[in-house]
C-alpha cells in the first residue's frame, strides 16, 4: 500500500512578489480563516500541483497572478520511505524524486497530449494507480481526478452530490461500477477489453441482420422468386462481360476522382507558394511585414535573418517541382477520361443489339432486372446466415463473461459499507436510511435529505467509503481533503455532533484536512451590532481532535483573498531552493 503525505505547500508569484508557505502535520491539519480568505485554494493547490487541471477554473484569480507551486510531499510503502518535490508552473510539471535528476513534463496545461499522457502515465505508477474507464467503446487509463477523487469533498458540490467533486465522468460508461470496483478491489478474471469489443460486434451484428432482413421483404424480391429464367448462355455472357467492364469503368473513374483532387491540392499550394515568393520580395525586416497566409505580423532576429538568406531559393524549387506535379497530374486526369468514355460507348454499342430481344413477353432490360433482383435476393440470403452464424458465436463467447463471483464480492463490500453507514448515521442522530438504494453503495445516487441532515448523511458516507477502501490490498492512499466541513447553517448541538463524529473517523494511516471558518473572539462590529462567536477554532482542536493536530490560519487578520499575502523575500531559503532545483 502506498501511503501518500504532504510536507509543505510554497505558491510564489515573482511577478507580485507575494507567496504562501506553510509545512503540514502529519495527522490532522484544520485550515482556518475567514470566508473567502483563501481555506479553499489551499486545498485546491495541492490538487493543481498534482496536475489536476478539473480544478483550474476555481483557482482563476490565483492563476492569473502566474504563480509557481511547490509540493513537498513523501510515500511511503511498506519499510521504504521516498521523498518527491513536485514543481507546477502553468502547463509544465517538474518532478524530482530523493536526489536523482530533475524530469520535465511539458504541456500538461490540458487533459490530451501525449506529455500529458505520460505525466500521468508516470503519477500513476508511482502511486501504484491503475485503474482503468471505458470510454467510446475503449477500455483506457482513467484520468487523474478518478485518482484523487475518494479523498477530496469540494466545498461547492462534494456535500451535496456524490463522485462530482470532479467533473467530467458522466461522459464515461459505467464509471460508478468502475470507480467502486477498483476501490473496493473487486476484479473479474476475464478480459474486459474482449468484453467491450463483443457487445459492440453483437450490436453491430445485430443492426445488419435487421438492415437485410428489411431490404430482403422487398416486393421485387418476391416477384424474381418466381420467374422463370428465358435467357441462358446469352445472360451469363452478358452478367460476366458487364461485371468486368463495370469494374474497369468504376477503377477509371476513382482514378480520375483522385487525380482531380490531387491536382487542386496542387494548384493551391502553388498559390501559396507565389504569394510567399512576392512577399519575400518586398519584406525589409523592419517588423512590419505578414504572413501571406495568415496575415500574422512577422517580427525578425538576427538568427530569422541569416535563416531567410540562407533558404530564400527554396521557394523557387518549390515553385518548378509542383508545376512539375500540375503537368504529370493533368496529363493522367486526360488519360482516365478518355478511357471513360471508351468504355461507357463500347458498353452502349456492344449491348444495343441484345436490348430489343425478348423471349416470353419479357423484354431483355426487364429480364436483366429481375435476374440482378433474384442474385441479389439469394446474396442477402446467404449472407443473413453467415451474419446469424457469427452473432451465435458472439452471444457463446459472451456467456463465458460469467460475472457471478464478482458480484458476490460487490454484494459482500455493499453490505458491510451499510452497516458502517449505519452506525454513522445513528452517531450522528439522522433519522434512519431504510430503502436500499440509500444504503448499497452500488446503487446510491443521492439521499431523500436537505440541510443539516443532508450534510452530516454525506459526511457519514464520505468518512465510512474511505474506511472500508483501507482493506483494499494495494490501493494508494492519499490525504483526505475536506473542504467547507461547517458549510450549512448548523445549529450549536449539531456542531458539536459533527465535530465529535470528525474526530473520531478521520482515517488514522494518512493525513487529513478539514477546512472551516474562523469564529475566534473578536471585537468587530457590524452594523453597530457585536459579532457573535459560534466557536472558536482552538477549542475545537483541543475538544476534538488529538494533540498532533494542528490549525493552519490563512491569515491573521480579517481580510479576504489573502491566500498570497506573505512577502516572498521572507520566505527566501524556500524560493531559492526552488530555483536552484529547477536550474539543475
Amino acid at each position: 500500500m502506498n501511503i501518500i503525505n504532504f510536507k509543505s505547500l510554497f505558491v510564489y508569484s515573482e511577478d507580485k512578489e507575494v507567496c504562501f508557505y506553510q509545512t503540514f502535520n502529519k495527522r490532522v491539519n484544520i485550515v482556518s480563516g475567514c470566508n473567502t480568505s483563501g481555506k479553499s485554494t489551499l486545498i485546491q493547490s495541492f490538487l493543481y500541483a498534482l496536475g489536476i487541471n478539473d480544478i483550474k477554473e476555481k483557482l482563476s484569480e490565483v492563476l492569473d497572478m502566474q504563480p509557481v507551486f511547490r509540493l513537498d510531499f513523501t510515500l511511503e510503502n511498506e519499510d521504504e520511505l521516498t521523498n518527491y518535490i513536485l514543481i507546477r508552473d502553468d502547463g509544465t510539471i517538474y518532478l524530482k524524486k530523493n536526489d536523482e535528476r530533475l524530469i520535465s513534463f511539458y504541456g500538461v496545461g490540458a487533459n490530451t497530449g501525449r506529455e500529458r499522457t505520460k505525466f500521468k502515465n508516470y503519477l500513476s505508477n508511482i502511486f501504484g494507480f491503475n485503474m482503468y474507464v471505458e470510454y467510446r467503446g475503449d477500455y483506457i487509463t482513467a484520468p487523474l481526478e478518478a485518482f484523487y477523487l475518494p479523498y477530496y469533498v469540494s466545498q461547492s458540490v462534494g456535500w451535496v452530490y456524490l463522485q462530482e467533486s470532479f467533473s467530467n465522468f458522466q461522459f464515461y460508461k459505467d464509471f460508478r461500477r468502475d470507480y467502486l470496483d477498483y476501490y473496493l478491489g473487486i476484479s473479474t478474471n476475464w478480459d474486459r477489453e474482449e468484453l467491450i469489443a463483443l457487445n459492440k460486434q453483437r450490436n453491430e451484428l445485430n443492426t445488419e441482420i435487421k438492415l437485410l432482413d428489411k431490404q430482403k421483404s422487398s416486393t421485387n424480391f418476391e416477384i424474381a422468386k418466381n420467374v422463370d429464367e428465358a435467357f441462358g448462355v446469352e445472360a451469363q455472357e452478358y452478367i460476366n462481360d458487364y461485371v468486368e467492364l463495370y469494374r474497369s469503368l468504376q477503377e477509371a473513374k476513382t482514378n480520375l476522382i483522385k487525380n482531380a483532387n490531387q491536382l487542386a491540392i496542387y494548384e493551391n499550394h502553388l498559390k501559396i507558394v507565389r504569394k510567399t515568393k512576392s512577399n519575400i520580395k518586398h519584406q525589409k525586416f523592419d517588423s512590419i511585414d505578414s504572413c501571406p497566409a495568415c496575415l500574422q505580423t512577422l517580427h525578425y532576429s538576427l538568427e530569422r535573418i541569416y535563416e531567410y538568406h540562407q533558404k530564400k531559393n527554396d521557394n523557387l524549387k518549390i515553385e518548378e517541382h509542383l508545376k512539375d506535379k500540375l503537368k504529370v497530374c493533368q496529363s493522367k486526369i486526360n488519360s482516365y477520361r478518355s478511357k471513360i468514355e471508351e468504355l461507357e460507348e463500347n458498353i452502349q454499342k456492344r449491348y444495343s443489339v441484345l436490348e430489343k430481344i425478348e423471349h416470353l413477353d419479357i423484354d431483355y432490360n426487364t429480364w436483366i432486372e429481375i435476374k440482378a433482383d433474384a442474385r441479389q435476393y439469394n446474396n442477402l440470403t446467404a449472407n443473413i446466415f453467415e451474419l446469424n452464424s457469427k452473432l451465435e458465436d458472439t452471444k457463446k463467447k459472451l456467456n463465458n463473461f460469467d460475472e457471478t463471483k464478482a458480484d458476490s464480492l460487490r454484494a459482500q463490500k455493499a453490505n458491510k459499507f451499510s452497516r458502517l453507514f449505519k452506525k454513522a448515521l445513528s452517531d450522528l442522530e439522522v433519522k434512519p436510511l431504510e430503502e436500499d438504494r440509500y444504503l448499497d453503495i452500488y446503487r446510491i445516487n443521492s439521499f431523500p435529505y436537505q440541510g443539516v441532515e443532508l450534510h452530516s448523511t454525506m459526511l457519514a458516507y464520505h468518512l465510512c467509503f474511505n474506511k472500508i477502501i483501507l482493506e483494499t490490498d494495494g490501493i494508494h492512499r492519499l490525504p483526505l481533503l475536506l473542504d467547507g466541513v461547517l458549510k450549512e447553517d448548523i445549529d450549536p448541538s449539531s456542531l458539536v455532533k459533527i465535530f465529535k463524529f470528525i474526530g473520531k473517523n478521520l482515517p488514522k494511516d494518512t493525513q487529513s484536512f478539514i477546512s472551516v471558518s474562523d469564529y475566534r473572539a473578536s471585537e468587530d462590529k457590524i452594523d453597530g451590532s457585536e459579532v457573535v462567536m459560534r466557536f472558536a477554532v482552538e477549542d475545537i482542536k483541543e475538544e476534538y481532535f488529538d494533540e498532533e493536530s494542528e490549525i493552519i490560519y490563512i491569515s491573521d487578520n480579517k481580510k479576504k483573498r489573502v491566500f498570497l499575502s506573505q512577502f516572498l523575500d521572507k520566505k527566501l531559503d524556500i524560493y531559492q531552493d526552488t530555483i536552484n532545483i529547477l536550474s539543475t
